[in-house]
């Protein structure tokens, strides 16, 4: 299982792990999210992010400001050399646990993502669904 968890627009102000980096509620709540459904069904976790596309937890980052959908983001193409480069452009079990902007950009790499954020609405009934995977460690159905 390949997860990807969107970036957060709250940064530490000095270089820093992706982990640690981003410090709002709702990466900190993904993130967590991740993890969990890491321990019930393995996998790997990633952060797509606006500027540097995918980044690994432990990867150190420096401070940025840029959305994915922004001018000066990261392209598909460069998604798509991201994950060839990481061995990565042949999973078959992705789910993206991040809103329509993410989501889209990592359907063109990997186009039968599973998106369940996407559509949700409001970043209540995001974190209502990231809350129930905590809790049982698997995605709703």
């Amino acid at each position: 299982m390949l997860i990807i968890i969107p970036c957060g627009s709250r940064k530490r102000l000095e270089p820093s792990p992706a982990r640690d980096l981003y410090l709002g509620a709702q990466f900190r709540m993904t993130l967590r999210a991740a993890e969990a459904l890491q321990v019930a069904a393995g996998g790997r976790i990633m952060i797509l992010s606006g500027l540097h596309g995918l980044l690994e937890l432990d990867q150190v980052v420096e401070p940025y400001e840029q959305r994915m959908g922004k001018p000066g983001c990261v392209s598909v193409e460069q998604l798509r050399a991201q994950a060839v480069a990481m061995g990565l452009e042949l999973a078959e079990d992705v789910t993206v646990l991040a809103g329509k902007e993410y989501s889209e950009a990592a359907r063109a790499v990997w186009p039968a993502i599973s998106t369940p954020l996407a559509g949700l609405g409001g970043i209540g009934y995001q974190r209502q669904a990231l809350a129930r995977i905590i809790r049982e460690g698997k995605l709703p159905e």
